[in-house]
């Protein structure tokens, strides 16, 4: 990290470690493979705070492994929520999840037994409709 930065938030996602942190003028995300923050050696840097954190929830997002389940894609989604969208002062990041088949967003859920349940419904029921 940048000399005097410090670390405001870390999610490991696999093998890789995104941080986000700032010198109370500029914030900044990192990625890298060591969990020690002085490791990194160069970041995204921005002068919003809301920008940091919507890169931040962007590249925890893009890291995290996509589940197959009998040939569709289940993808988690974090979608950050800045202060004036906030329903609530708690609410800061909000997880679902995305299925797909062929590229083709099917449908958003709340939970992992969702997304499978969904697909099962959609498996037996050939004549769903999404």
């Amino acid at each position: 990290m940048k000399l005097g930065m410090t670390l405001i938030q870390k999610q490991t996602v696999g093998d890789r470690f995104f941080l986000l942190a700032s010198d109370n003028k500029e914030w900044a995300t990192y990625t890298s493979i060591s969990s020690n923050a002085s490791d990194t050696e160069h970041g995204h840097y921005f002068t919003n705070l809301e920008e940091a954190i919507a890169d931040f929830w962007n590249r925890v997002t893009q890291a995290l492994p996509r589940i197959n389940y009998r040939n569709y894609e289940i993808e988690t989604i974090y979608t950050y929520f800045p202060p004036k969208h906030r329903h609530s002062e708690d609410e800061e990041v909000s997880i679902s999840y995305r299925i797909r088949k062929d590229s083709v967003v099917l449908s958003w859920v709340a939970s992992l037994d969702d997304a499978r349940d969904f697909i099962d419904l959609n498996i037996t029921n050939p004549e769903a409709q999404f």
